[in-house]
């Protein structure tokens, strides 16, 4: 399946936030499920070298913070006020004021303020990845998952609130699609977001990045890698060994409403 389709939280008071400045391009997010191959893209965009790049965020305020959603960290950070939502945004704002801000972050770690002020930050675009991949890896990485660590809920959400919000076109990737064809699936992503493509970015020298450090266990197989590898084979689609009937089952429904709404250009 091809597919680069177009269309295009209150996290807290907008007193708060602040309205992105005018004239400034707001930071380009790619929200994404885990193990979706959301991280190897992030380290596409590193590798171009003309990029501010955040990794993940939101999952400081999400796992670590003083309102933190999850407690599956321990106690909040000893620097847990730094961990809150608003100051996330604000440090993304604020660096697009620099220069032009890739975020990359899992689309639940936002679910808790996740409205249209906070998507209306955004250059919004999505990496989907079909549950029967995402839930085998994350199964294998984190056997205790919660439905909303599933992530696919909240994506779905999220792209419906980023349609409510801009006119822009849906900018949609699939993580299988880069895993086939990384080229010509960066090529398109770029020229969907006004960026130049530079085919020099597809390939790195391997390691682990300062600031994927917090969850190491997660980036390893990126961190060891020079480009982005090709599928295995393919798996027939089905509910992964150990994971819910009823939660793969609400991920694949979500998945699909994602990629219905990607191809209609809604």
């Amino acid at each position: 399946m091809k597919t680069a389709y177009a269309r295009g939280d209150r996290v807290g008071d907008q007193a708060v936030l602040g309205s992105p400045t005018t004239g400034v391009r707001p930071p380009i997010a790619l929200w994404a499920v885990p193990r979706s191959v959301s991280t190897a893209f992030e380290r596409v965009m590193r590798a171009r070298g003309d990029l501010t790049v955040f990794s993940e965020p939101f999952s400081a305020p999400y796992y670590f913070g003083e309102e933190r959603v999850s407690d599956r960290s321990g106690e909040p950070s000893t620097n847990a006020s730094a961990h809150e939502w608003a100051r996330v945004v604000q440090e993304l704002l604020a660096a697009a004021e620099e220069g032009t801000v890739f975020v990359k972050d899992m689309a639940y770690h936002v679910s808790p303020r996740l409205d249209r002020e906070l998507v209306g930050h955004f250059q919004n675009t999505f990496i989907l990845r079909h549950p029967s991949h995402t839930l085998r890896s994350l199964k294998r990485r984190l056997p205790d998952f919660t439905p909303a660590e599933a992530g696919f809920e909240h994506q779905y959400r999220l792209m419906n609130l980023a349609l409510e919000a801009s006119d822009d076109e849906l900018i949609v990737i699939e993580g299988e699609d880069l895993r086939r064809s990384p080229g010509a699936v960066v090529e398109d992503y770029c020229r969907r977001v006004g960026l130049p493509f530079l085919p020099d970015s597809l390939s790195w020298q391997a390691g682990l990045l300062p600031d994927w450090r917090r969850w190491e266990d997660w980036h390893g197989d990126v961190a060891a890698s020079t480009g982005i590898r090709p599928p295995r084979g393919d798996r027939e689609p089905g509910p992964p060994e150990g994971v819910d009937s009823e939660v793969y089952a609400s991920c694949v429904d979500c998945y699909e409403k994602m990629i219905e709404l990607a191809r209609v250009g809604v």
